[in-house]
């Protein structure tokens, strides 16, 4: 019996060799993980957009006041001036620079007076100013806001409108520093007229 079942099995092996069947064994792969390093990746440039700047609204420019009362007053003091006869007076810008200091001066020191800076009269004040004059006068007021309100308590004094309609007067000057005004008139020294003097007229309102 054995002898049997040991001719049958060399019998199967040579038909597997003959026809060349083999047993073969499966192997599951073992999976192999190999650690990849990533490449650094270089932020491109970012372009800063541009700024728009923001329009800057320009300050309003304020007027010189010259434009608010000067040419208003001389024409208010030619006005005058011609109900008597006498000539239109002609602007002097020294005589304004004049007439501008010491109304910045009484402003500054809260006073109203004909002698000013260092105690000095109209007459000096022209001179320094680099006028030369054979007549000066000088109307000074306080705590009027426009140039209606001022000529017409002018014009209510008998001194300061003496002064505005003297004849002999041929220029003016016109200041103002606040509520403080300042008006200057003059004869120059190189007209022939009379002798050279002095006339000052002050008034305050109450």
């Amino acid at each position: 019996m054995r002898t049997l079942l040991n001719m049958i099995t060399s019998l199967v092996k040579q038909l597997l060799q003959t026809f060349g069947v083999s047993k073969s064994v499966k192997v599951k792969p073992v999976p192999t993980t190999i650690p990849v390093k990533p490449e650094p990746v270089k932020p491109e440039p970012v372009k800063p957009e541009p700024v728009k700047p923001e329009p800057v609204k320009p300050e309003p420019v304020k007027p010189e006041p010259t434009d608010d009362y000067v040419n208003p007053l001389l024409d208010a003091h030619n006005k005058q001036r011609q109900k008597v006869g006498a000539k239109p007076l002609k602007l002097n810008t020294v005589l304004c620079d004049a007439a501008k200091n010491h109304a910045k001066w009484m402003h500054d020191n809260k006073i109203m007076s004909h002698r000013g800076q260092d105690n000095s009269s109209i007459s000096t004040r022209v001179a320094h100013a680099g006028y030369s004059a054979k007549m000066v006068g000088e109307n000074i007021a306080y705590g009027y806001k426009d140039v209606s309100s001022v000529m017409n308590t002018w014009m209510r004094s008998y001194g300061h409108k003496t002064n505005i309609r003297r004849k002999q007067y041929k220029e003016i000057g016109i200041g103002r520093s606040g509520n403080y005004w300042c008006v200057v008139f003059a004869l120059p020294h190189n007209t022939t007229s009379v002798n050279a003097q002095v006339v000052v007229q002050e008034f305050t309102p109450e």
